[in-house]
């Protein structure tokens, strides 16, 4: 793996050359994902780089205490490079290697994990989710922020075997979020249909 966390990668992105850093305030129910749209509207491939926005509001005026990372992964091929640790060049290379050599997991204890390095005790949890800056990706559009790409980790009712699958969710208040399931051939909604003929 080429970095130990996102804080390496954005080290990398800014030695390439490949990110913009907005300190100015900006809203991410408006203003965040349709200014990173605009490079995709006419702007070479080779000029388009990841958005590090480190001043975010809401449409309500509510600050919030991080920042966004967005386009970091994708919007060039030389974004896509400096994720996989190369240059545009070795992007195929990297794959093959990647596909015939599979590395073993390696085992840690839970006591030396790196995980849990910002921890959120009880009443600090009153805001739920609304506690980080979830974007609304198509302002008029999108009817609520929106989690593109979370990680669901769902339970087969009959099996007990456990599945991760990527799926987008609705963030529809503080404490639920809700995900589509009406592509009747994904786990999730298998494993749905499963739990409520199971009542």
């Amino acid at each position: 793996m080429p970095y130990q966390d996102v804080r390496d990668y954005i080290d990398e992105l800014t030695r390439r050359d490949l990110l913009h850093v907005i300190d100015e305030t900006v809203s991410k129910d408006t203003e965040l994902v349709p200014l990173v749209r605009l490079q995709f509207r006419g702007l070479a491939e080779e000029h388009r780089k990841a958005f590090w926005f480190r001043s975010i509001t809401d449409a309500r005026g509510r600050d919030y205490d991080g920042s966004v990372l967005l386009g970091s992964l994708g919007c060039s091929r030389a974004v896509y490079a400096a994720a996989m640790g190369t240059d545009t060049d070795g992007i195929r290379e990297k794959w093959a290697s990647a596909h015939g050599n599979h590395l073993p997991p390696n085992e840690i204890s839970p006591a030396d994990a790196p995980v849990k390095e910002i921890v959120i005790p009880g009443p600090d949890l009153e805001g739920g989710v609304d506690r980080f800056p979830h974007l609304i990706s198509t302002p008029g559009f999108d009817p609520a922020p929106f989690i593109t790409a979370g990680v669901w980790v769902t339970r087969d009712p009959e099996t007990g075997a456990y599945n991760l699958g990527i799926y987008r969710g609705m963030v529809k208040a503080p404490d639920r979020i809700g995900c589509a399931t009406d592509v009747s051939t994904q786990h999730l909604a298998i494993q749905w249909e499963k739990a409520r003929r199971m009542g």
